[in-house]
């Protein structure tokens, strides 16, 4: 079976195709550095604008994925804007063209809870008439991912009802890393607001909400763009950053994905869909 995707960014769900046993043909991507890492690692990318795209001019395939843009309904929006905007119904219909266009046998949809509520999904809900359509609100660390990542997921398949179901937990953020030879960042000082931690965790220490605490044997927080860069790691009795080695592990990329800067890591893992948990989904969904 052949796949494609929308809002590609560093390829997340396409590896999870991959490991479910689809065939990536192409993806779409607008941000040219995250598109050349995405080719660099082995994803078929194309560099475009999702509404100018000509879809018939695209192969068939026959799982259609998107992971649209979440800002607009992301309770982390640390931008001045908030709401829905106009280029969240543009994108939304531009995604509902290439339905309609490629007419796919399964498609799927990922994004922040939110989303359900937005006109956006109207639009595309509008363009999965005639599918068998679920919606659910899965935590990714059910299907397999260290990390509690609770996220809106739409199936909907053009011949049957989609079942899934839960296909066991994802471990712990220390498991995830324990073999990973990383150079430890240590800090000079605490991060951000002092906080009581006296035995080895993970933190999640931003600056406009409370701060999370992960004990050993437990999941990761929730992976974000931003708050990758206030996740903090307490061992051996002192404060440090993670590397991006670790992020890739959360989130469940494979150790040969690669990132040439910390910049672009926290925008591929912080945004991506975890390739495990989608594969996970996407088995069960095919067979």
């Amino acid at each position: 079976m052949k796949f494609g995707s929308l809002f590609t960014g560093g390829g997340g769900c396409d590896i999870g195709a991959q490991l479910a046993g689809l065939s990536p043909v192409w993806g779409i991507e607008y941000d040219p550095k995250i598109a050349n890492i995405a080719q660099e690692n082995g994803i078929p990318i194309i560099c475009a604008d999702v509404r100018s795209v000509d879809y018939g001019a695209l192969p068939q395939v026959d799982v259609l994925h998107a992971s649209p843009p979440c800002v607009s309904y992301s309770v982390v929006n640390r931008t001045k804007t908030a709401g829905e905007q106009q280029i969240d119904i543009e994108l939304a219909t531009a995604f509902a063209h290439a339905v309609r266009t490629l007419q796919p046998a399964i498609v799927t949809i990922e994004n922040v809870r939110s989303y359900a509520k937005s006109a956006a999904l109207r639009i595309i809900r509008e363009a999965l008439r005639g599918y068998a359509v679920v919606e659910r609100v899965v935590d990714f660390y059910d299907y397999g991912v260290p990390q509690i990542r609770k996220r809106l997921i739409l199936i909907a398949h053009r011949y049957t009802m989609p079942k899934f179901e839960p296909t066991g937990a994802g471990g712990s953020w220390d498991e995830a890393i324990a073999d990973l030879a990383v150079d430890w960042c240590v800090l000079r000082k605490t991060p951000g607001r002092i906080i009581n931690v006296t035995e080895d965790a993970a933190c999640f220490i931003p600056y406009s909400f409370n701060p999370v605490i992960r004990k050993k044997g437990f999941p990761i927080f929730t992976l974000t763009k931003h708050g990758i860069k206030d996740t903090f790691i307490y061992k051996d009795g002192a404060w440090h950053r993670p590397a991006p080695d670790m992020w890739r592990r959360w989130q469940t990329f494979p150790d040969w994905y690669r990132t040439p800067n910390k910049t672009q890591a926290t925008t591929i893992y912080g945004n991506a869909v975890p390739p495990v948990g989608y594969a996970n989904i996407l088995r069960q969904i095919i067979k």
